[in-house]
């Protein structure tokens, strides 16, 4: 089976995307398959890595400060529309992709993977030039994206009538959880509905051993959130929740500590400065992937936060290495999420973002009483390279080839 892979963020070193399309194509191969992934050069591109059957289509640097310049001085939503990656790389990808074709290159069918949105726009064109059956695979979600703000009705109805297109000729669409895939469902009718699936997320996973959990609850307890807190995506509720903790238990301050390894706002920062919480917390800033080994490692406990917006139904790729070093876990997350949903399966705790009491008691339970913590310390096998394509496989050839 030869399938035609469109991502144009790949070879990306610390892309989310390209790291669990990687991990996946990886997989792929070792079954004889023999994918080739259409992707850009866009920096910085990832080294030492296994070499697949790729095809670089180089981006233009152009278009991405010239989108910057709209959205500063013209109409921002026209950078939206499917997005600057479209001009920058995907036209010229969605040209080459029909070249190699009309020169004799055979595929079984196309997948492309989100984000950008300009992937699936290619795999459009593509699907209407050849008629390849078509997976479109979204990782992140397209007209719900709140990070794609528009701010005119007129370009956000054409950004959901592009939406619709791609969901109408692709012939087998993939959401990363069930709450999205439910939110299409209900948007685009049964005729839409019977080609969507869920396919979890594959993770690149570490080759170290996990060191058990083996803390005592005399000794001082190390929460670690391993990731970016950015715009409304804040750990305001969890520093508030720890002041609470310090002013009814104050014995408490010397047995917690608490590492954010990323960017943390300016906000997150005053208030931990002015609570007076700085002993308590270690901002490490960003660090390259293979520092935080040790942090994975030597936490007690990850702390996983969802920002509040309208839907939250981005799977956050942050979990999957939690879930691998098999530690408790604490959300903060709006019910109904999909962070709240997968948490909850595993077993873990899981608090609104305004329920800042209870978090201060689960806190002080963590502190006080650790060894009773239960959660699924398997959950982590769900998604391994060699689960998840197995069960593409499936969907491969029961739902993509079964209606051919």
């Amino acid at each position: 089976m030869k399938p035609l892979f469109v991502s144009r963020e790949f070879l990306v070193d610390k892309s989310p995307t390209g790291e669990c399309l990687r991990s996946f194509v990886n997989e792929l191969r070792k079954n004889a398959w023999n994918p080739k992934v259409y992707c850009s050069d866009i920096q910085p591109q990832k080294n030492n890595r296994v070499l697949i059957n790729e095809k670089i289509v180089h981006e233009s640097i152009f278009p991405k400060y010239l989108a910057a310049a709209i959205r500063r001085l013209l109409i921002p939503d026209l950078t939206w529309l499917p997005g600057y990656e479209w001009w920058s790389w995907g036209k010229r990808c969605k040209n080459q992709i029909l070249q190699d074709i009309r020169n004799g290159e055979r595929f079984d069918y196309l997948h492309t993977v989100s984000f950008p949105c300009a992937c699936h726009t290619v795999g459009l064109k593509i699907k209407c030039e050849t008629n390849l059956p078509w997976i479109a695979q979204f990782y992140d979600p397209w007209a719900d994206n709140p990070y794609r703000p528009f701010k005119t009705a007129f370009f956000k109805k054409i950004d959901w009538e592009l939406e619709r297109e791609v969901a109408e000729n692709a012939d087998l669409i993939i959401h990363t959880n069930e709450p999205i895939a439910q939110l299409w469902r209900e948007r685009y009718g049964d005729s839409i509905a019977k080609k969507i699936v869920v396919l979890p997320l594959t993770a690149s996973l570490p080759s170290v051993p996990v060191v058990e959990p083996k803390h005592k609850d005399d000794e001082l307890l190390t929460i670690s959130h391993i990731g970016n807190f950015m715009l409304n995506r804040t750990s305001i509720p969890f520093i508030k929740a720890v002041l609470m903790l310090f002013k009814e238990y104050p014995y408490v301050k010397t047995k917690l500590k608490i590492n954010y390894i990323g960017q943390v706002t300016d906000k997150e920062k005053e208030l931990i400065r002015n609570y007076g919480l700085a002993d308590n917390f270690n901002l490490t800033g960003p660090i390259p992937p293979e520092e935080c080994e040790p942090f994975y490692q030597q936490t007690d406990v990850f702390l996983a936060i969802d920002g509040v917006n309208k839907n939250n139904i981005f799977f956050p790729s942050k979990i999957l290495k939690y879930f691998y070093y098999q530690k408790p876990i604490l959300g903060i997350t709006p019910t109904g999420s999909v962070l709240d949903e997968e948490l909850r399966t595993a077993g873990h705790a899981v608090f609104n973002n305004e329920d800042v009491n209870s978090i201060k008691e689960y806190l002080y339970k963590l502190v006080t009483d650790y060894s009773s913590i239960a959660y699924d310390r398997d959950y982590w096998k769900r998604f391994t390279p060699i689960t998840v394509v197995n069960e593409y496989y499936s969907l491969v050839n029961n739902k993509l080839f079964k209606s051919k």
